[in-house]
C-alpha cells in the first residue's frame, strides 16, 4: 500500500437497481490504499440483497466491510454511526445511486498534496445522468474558475450562476475537518448546505477541474420528492438561522440574509391553495421584511408565524404595483428594442 489512507462511505437506500454499478465503480478505483464501508439504511426495497450479491460476486474484497442498519435511521444519524468507524486521513461519502470516476479518488487525494494543510475539502466537476444512465448535462463549463476566496458565501449566494458549488458525491473531506465540524445534525433531512457551511466557515476548498462523478437524478430523489421538498427547504431555513444567530461578519451575515429570503420564496411557491396572484404578493413581502424578522427565525413556531402572517404585510398601493410589474416590463422592452 502507499499513499494515504482514505475511507469510503458507500451510504445506500432504496437503491437496490443501482448499488452495484456504483460499487463496481468503487471497487475500480485507481487509488492504492483505500478501506470501504457500505451500509443500508434498512431499504424496503432489496438493496441488502443486491449489496450481499454484489459482495459475494466480488469475493467479498478485504477492503470492503458491509453495515447494515437494523432499523432505518436516517441519512445524518447513518453517517454519525459510520464516520467514528473511519481510519483514514480522508473521507468520502457517495450514494449508492452515484458513480465515481476511476480516477476520482487519486486525482482528489493529489490535490490535497498540492494545497496548504488548512484545505479541508476538494470537490470537482460532475455529471448529470438519468435513471438509466443516460447523459443529461454537466455542471461547469470547461475551465471552470472555482472561487478562490470565501466559499462560504458563494454557497448561500451561487457563484455564476452556479447553486451546487460545493456537491456533496464530489467531495473529499480531510477527517481531522469533518470531525471537528461536529456529529451531522440528526434533526434535519439532507446534511449537505449545514456541514458544508460549518467547514467551510473555518476551512478553504479546492476544486479539480475534471468530471469525477456521475449524479443521477431520480423522480423518487428527495429534492425531486413534491411532498418532500417543502421540509428540506424547511430544513435550510433553519439551517440558515442557526448560522444567522453565530455570525458576527457583516458580508457573512448579508449572504446568509440573501439565502434566507431566498429560501422563504420558495416555500410560498409551494404552498398549496393559493393563486399565482396571491403568491406573487406574499413573495413580495417577503422581499420587504426587514432583516431582524428574518433573523429572528429560530424554530418552526416562528417559522409557521412569518408565513402565516405575511399576506397582513400586503397592500394593493401603487408601489406595490410598480414593484410586481416591473420585471414584466423590462422583458416586454427587451422584445421590442
Amino acid at each position: 500500500m502507499s499513499g494515504e489512507l482514505v475511507s469510503i462511505i458507500a451510504v445506500c437506500y432504496n437503491h437496490s437497481a443501482y448499488v452495484a454499478e456504483a460499487l463496481d465503480a468503487i471497487l475500480a478505483q485507481d487509488y492504492p490504499n483505500l478501506e470501504v464501508i457500505v451500509t443500508d439504511d434498512r431499504s424496503p426495497d432489496d438493496s441488502d440483497g443486491a449489496i450481499r450479491a454484489w459482495l459475494a460476486a466480488n469475493d467479498h474484497p478485504d477492503h470492503f466491510t458491509y453495515r447494515p442498519n437494523q432499523q432505518n435511521k436516517g441519512l445524518c444519524a447513518t453517517l454519525n454511526a459510520t464516520v467514528p468507524l473511519t481510519r483514514g486521513t480522508y473521507v468520502q461519502v457517495i450514494a449508492c445511486d452515484d458513480v465515481m470516476t476511476p480516477d476520482k479518488i487519486s486525482r482528489q487525494v493529489a490535490r490535497f498534496a498540492e494545497c496548504g494543510p488548512d484545505t479541508a475539502l476538494v470537490c470537482s466537476n460532475f455529471d448529470y445522468v438519468d435513471e438509466h444512465g443516460n447523459y443529461l448535462r454537466t455542471e461547469f463549463p470547461e475551465g471552470f474558475s472555482f472561487p478562490q476566496q470565501d466559499v462560504f458565501s458563494h454557497i448561500l449566494r451561487g457563484y455564476r450562476g452556479h447553486y451546487r458549488l460545493v456537491h456533496s458525491p464530489t467531495v473529499l473531506m480531510r477527517r481531522s475537518a469533518l470531525v471537528a465540524a461536529g456529529p451531522y445534525d440528526e434533526t434535519i433531512v439532507q446534511e449537505d448546505l449545514d456541514m458544508w457551511l460549518r467547514i467551510t466557515r473555518r476551512h478553504r476548498v479546492a476544486y479539480v477541474d475534471a468530471v469525477l462523478v456521475k449524479y443521477r437524478v431520480l423522480s423518487s430523489s428527495l429534492s425531486n420528492s413534491i411532498t418532500v421538498r417543502p421540509a428540506l427547504v424547511r430544513d435550510r431555513v433553519y439551517v440558515v438561522a442557526k448560522f444567522l444567530a453565530e455570525e458576527t461578519d457583516p458580508a457573512r451575515r448579508e449572504s446568509l440574509i440573501f439565502r434566507q429570503r431566498k429560501l422563504l420564496r420558495a416555500l410560498v411557491n409551494m404552498e398549496p391553495g393559493h393563486d399565482r396572484a396571491h403568491k406573487l404578493l406574499r413573495r413580495v413581502a417577503v422581499d420587504r421584511l426587514p432583516t431582524p424578522r428574518l433573523a429572528a427565525l429560530t424554530g418552526a413556531d416562528q417559522l409557521n408565524e412569518l408565513l402565516t402572517n405575511l399576506p397582513a404585510r400586503v397592500r394593493p398601493d401603487a408601489a406595490l404595483f410598480r414593484e410586481v410589474s416591473a420585471p414584466l416590463v423590462r422583458r416586454v422592452k427587451s422584445l421590442f428594442g
